[in-house]
């Protein structure tokens, strides 16, 4: 009885790792556009069906992680990720001198 018991564990395990291995790619694309203006920010995912709109003055912190910003809402339910080296309008400066009261450096 202990034999099947190890038996089934390993090809659970097996067929576990072989479903969420690192190397498996997804079947899709997560592609996230975020617009940044002066009083809003524009989230366009493929998760909603409409863009989601945030104003400016509901983000409480930006934490600066090296390669992306956290962005944080004032209400627990939001957040986003921008990544640094996907920028394709404006500069990081920019986007510095738009939230210079809000980022926090984070170092490991």
């Amino acid at each position: 009885m202990k034999g099947w018991a190890i038996v089934s564990a390993v090809l659970i395990a097996i067929s576990l790792f072989n479903l969420f291995s690192p190397g498996r790619k997804l079947p899709f694309r997560w592609e996230f556009h975020i617009s940044i203006s002066k009083e809003e920010m524009i989230i366009d995912s493929p998760l909603w069906h409409k863009p989601l709109k945030r104003p400016i003055k509901k983000i409480k912190k930006i934490l600066d992680v090296g390669d992306a910003y956290y962005i944080i809402f004032a209400d627990i339910t939001n957040c986003a990720v921008c990544q640094k080296n996907l920028i394709q309008t404006g500069t990081l400066e920019e986007f510095k001198d738009l939230f210079k009261d809000k980022i926090k450096v984070i170092t490991e």
